[in-house]
């Protein structure tokens, strides 16, 4: 604790010598604001627990043992910053550590730079990254398309508006067809002189500006495997990976005038994942168009000092025929993106019929894998921590984009299904033989297909009530905005059910969520509070819970 705290004066000393007390003189734009104790400890303890020591050998965890005796050193040094618009010099220097993402391990290319930055200057970026944010979204300055970083917004929404957009394209009996773009070292590419250029058009005050430009100005870092460290070296470009300031720097502000290159498509941008998409009466119409934005988007890249990775960005097609015969090609920069029937995007494996054997698959070896564990340590488990285990590690992997993965066909769910009455059953340590339903009555736990249920209604729940992502407001329409007189269902808040001609399109998530919701009781329906909701819903659902076999 001594050694910390005599790092944190060593930073002030540092910061007091480098740089002369500036005042602000700039008022025009939007001003960072100072921080009190509270806050900071507050920002402490919210932060991610990391045992990743930094070059002053301390990390989160110990930040947030010990906050009561150090909250008080940052804050000043905090206010300081802020203040001066200067991010101080003791806080810059980071330890890379290189993480292999597929491929060749042997192939650099396919390793994700990670910085291990200083554990105090996370307290410090997230008090500017959260000034920033409200900023940005309080004057609605962020681009909605943009999904990630941002509250409301998950991969879970980001998933689930593309694939209701798509299933109502294919509905209406239009063939989609979507790039899936790749940025080459998308982080470490960020050009400053463009991003500040960027940030002019935000109503950033001067001063704010400065502290941006102080942040990623004069940094070093250097790498480290196995516990061996190479020589620092000055960075010139790019933004660490890991930092929290610097996803909504590059994010949030580098790439959010995408969508106005190819404003004749749709786009969604999550982080470096950014899919284009259309629709067309067939394939060539939609190869053409698609041909057509892909250069817009390569010379936007271009200017933007960013590469696109042409053999790892790939297209497909979507549509309800059996077998989608591809033999248009999408091209940019004379270069052929190759045309696949499976992708993952976002942690989601998506193949043309959107049928998700292969996720579902997918998601199977993993439960199998946690469940072999399970059942091995089980007996060694109290009931509260078996609980435990079942919840963050079963059920969770079930619940990632559930919203998209559940709208595959019941056949294909039955191993889902299978595999979740065995989780159930382990917890009660009962052989495989043993009638779930039991096991479900004796825990109030739900059944599989009621879990799909609860999902459902939650997330409508949100997105009725604001409290979800805002694109997806666009899918739901409740029959008092659609029906002026009072009704039955108006006065109820029913959902109008979206117009679906296909069995294919009846298989959405809106479309199926929609029915759901128009059964629920008065008493559910009407609730405004999001936890007092899922109270009741789970209650209802749990009611009409029956044994089947």
């Amino acid at each position: 604790m001594i050694i910390f705290l005599n790092n944190i004066q060593k930073m002030a000393q540092n910061f007091h010598i480098a740089h002369p007390l500036l005042t602000i003189s700039d008022k025009s734009g939007f001003n960072l604001s100072s921080i009190t104790k509270t806050k900071v400890e507050k920002i402490i303890t919210v932060l991610n627990n990391s045992k990743a020591k930094d070059i002053y050998g301390l990390d989160t965890s110990f930040l947030k043992q010990y906050k009561d005796i150090f909250s008080d050193p940052l804050t000043i040094m905090i206010n300081q910053s802020i203040s001066e618009g200067i991010f101080p010099a003791a806080l810059k220097p980071a330890i890379v550590t290189p993480i292999f993402k597929s491929g060749n391990k042997q192939d650099m290319n396919n390793y994700r730079p990670i910085s291990i930055l200083p554990a105090a200057s996370k307290v410090l970026e997230k008090t500017v990254a959260e000034q920033l944010t409200t900023h940005f979204e309080s004057q609605a300055l962020l681009n909605p398309m943009q999904f990630g970083f941002r509250r409301k917004y998950s991969t879970d929404s980001a998933c689930c508006y593309f694939l209701e957009t798509i299933r109502a394209y294919v509905d209406r009996g239009r063939v989609v067809g979507a790039v899936f773009l790749d940025l080459r070292k998308a982080f470490d590419t960020v050009n400053h002189q463009i991003l500040y250029s960027k940030l002019n058009q935000y109503s950033l005050s001067e001063h704010t500006q400065n502290w941006i430009r102080s942040y990623l100005s004069n940094r070093h870092q250097c790498v480290q495997v196995n516990n061996i460290q190479s020589v620092f070296r000055a960075t010139s470009m790019g933004v660490p990976q890991g930092s929290i300031f610097g996803t909504l720097a590059f994010f949030s502000i580098y790439i959010n005038d995408l969508p106005t290159v190819c404003s004749d498509v749709d786009i969604i941008m999550y982080a470096d994942d950014t899919v284009i998409f259309t629709s067309g009466e067939n394939e060539l119409e939609v190869a053409d168009k698609l041909s057509k934005e892909m250069q817009k988007v390569a010379q936007w890249l271009h200017t933007s000092c960013l590469t696109l990775n042409v053999d790892k960005t790939v297209s497909m097609f979507f549509s309800n025929k059996r077998k989608l015969q591809v033999t248009q090609e999408i091209q940019v920069n004379g270069q052929t993106i190759k045309n696949v029937n499976e992708t993952k995007y976002l942690g989601l494996i998506l193949d043309s019929n959107l049928g998700f054997k292969s996720h579902i698959k997918n998601l199977s070896n993993k439960l199998k894998f946690n469940l072999m564990n399970y059942k091995h340590i089980r007996n060694s488990l109290t009931t509260e921590a078996s609980n435990i285990y079942l919840n963050t590690m079963i059920v969770p992997h079930l619940l990632y984009c559930m919203s998209s993965w559940s709208q595959a066909c019941k056949t294909s769910l039955k191993l889902l299904e299978s595999l979740y009455k065995r989780a159930i059953k382990i917890h009660d340590k009962k052989p495989r033989q043993y009638h779930h339903c039991k096991v479900q009555s004796k825990y109030n736990i739900l059944s599989f297909e009621n879990l799909i249920k609860y999902n459902q209604i939650s997330a409508l729940f949100k997105i009725i009530h604001n409290i979800a992502a805002p694109p997806l407001r666009k899918f739901v329409t409740l029959n008092s905005e659609r029906i002026s007189r009072a009704t039955r269902s108006t006065v109820r808040g029913e959902c109008s059910v979206p117009k679906r001609r296909t069995t294919y399109g009846q298989q959405s998530f809106f479309y199926k969520a929609a029915n759901l919701w128009n059964i629920l009781p008065n008493e559910i329906i009407s609730c405004t509070n999001y936890s007092t909701f899922t109270r009741l819903s789970k209650q209802w659902l749990l009611l009409k819970q029956t044994c089947t076999h």
